[in-house]
């Protein structure tokens, strides 16, 4: 695929003095004709539009970051980085762009894009000298083949209809040895979780003898405000179908989305090894490779 220019919103971005742009005239982030999507990216009606990610939203995800509530993620993603001093990273979904503007901290070079205009617009409000951004769906981002050393994919997998479009668009992506980065809720037993499943079971049996007749029931996620959620994947679900556009497992673990371990986390985290690590918290990281590439961690693990 040829490259014919940068996309427009690209050259706006003040990030240009930090030499980003000229990294992507020079073909370093080669990016094809805008697609043609959409207001909608492609949804049909019965999918989340752009429009559903609202101000709230970018209010809330900010304030998770902001305010340390997502320090353990940070962490994880932080850590399975490595090293990527010099590399190309692209993050898909990038929400607000906290985790983006970190891999620049790390002296990646960093370009970001989300479908939703209010994330975009947030991120730009934020990071606007670090990092340029692009409006684009994460199942067909505008860029050329192997133009990255890693992909993100964070907390993204679970909000989309067509996951393999976006799968096999990453593995196009990726150059040689190139990483797939993924983090998403699982479903299922959750280790850490137990102390509170308990005191949340006596709880409800206790509101439910002193309010007899009232529905006691706790809304699910997916009837919450904001969750746009369309399917959680199992483990072995999700390694499954990544693994089907050619990408391979390395690595695996599970962490909690909170800011901080408690003395009964760090138990979790102490006897949540080998076989048991699938079921210490409810928030997966995944590390996936090019199929070329050795891998290093059995899925089982």
């Amino acid at each position: 695929m040829s490259v014919r220019r940068v996309h427009p919103l690209t050259v706006t971005w003040e990030a240009s003095k930090r030499g980003v742009i000229e990294h992507a005239t020079r073909g370093c982030w080669p990016l094809v004709e805008p697609l043609g999507l959409d207001e909608n990216m492609g949804c049909t009606d019965r999918e989340f539009k752009s429009t559903d990610y609202t101000e709230k939203h970018a209010e809330v995800f900010s304030a998770r970051y902001d305010d340390g509530m997502r320090s353990i993620k940070v962490d994880r993603v932080r850590r399975r980085l490595g090293h990527v001093r010099g590399k190309s990273v692209l993050d898909l979904g990038c929400g607000i762009g906290y985790l983006a503007s970190i891999c620049v901290d790390l002296g990646a070079n960093v370009v970001a894009c989300d479908f939703a205009e209010t994330m975009v617009a947030r991120t730009q409000q934020r990071y606007a000298s670090r990092f340029p951004v692009i409006r684009a769906s994460a199942e067909s981002p505008p860029f050329c083949p192997q133009s990255f050393d890693v992909v993100l994919a964070l907390d993204v997998i679970e909000h989309l209809y067509h996951p393999t479009e976006m799968l096999d668009a990453t593995w196009t992506l990726l150059r040689p040895e190139g990483r797939l980065i993924i983090t998403t809720d699982r479903p299922g037993f959750e280790l850490g979780a137990l102390p509170g499943r308990v005191v949340r079971g006596v709880s409800g049996l206790l509101s439910r003898r002193s309010r007899r007749g009232r529905s006691g029931r706790r809304p699910t996620k997916y009837e919450t405000p904001l969750c746009t959620h369309v399917h959680e994947y199992g483990i072995e679900e999700l390694i499954e179908l990544v693994q089907a556009s050619g990408l391979r497992l390395s690595a695996f673990d599970t962490f909690p989305n909170r800011a901080s371990f408690s003395p009964y986390g760090h138990f979790v985290e102490l006897v949540g090894v080998g076989p048991l690590r699938r079921y210490k918290w409810g928030h997966c990281i995944y590390e996936f490779r090019k199929a070329d590439s050795p891998r290093t961690e059995d899925a089982s693990t």
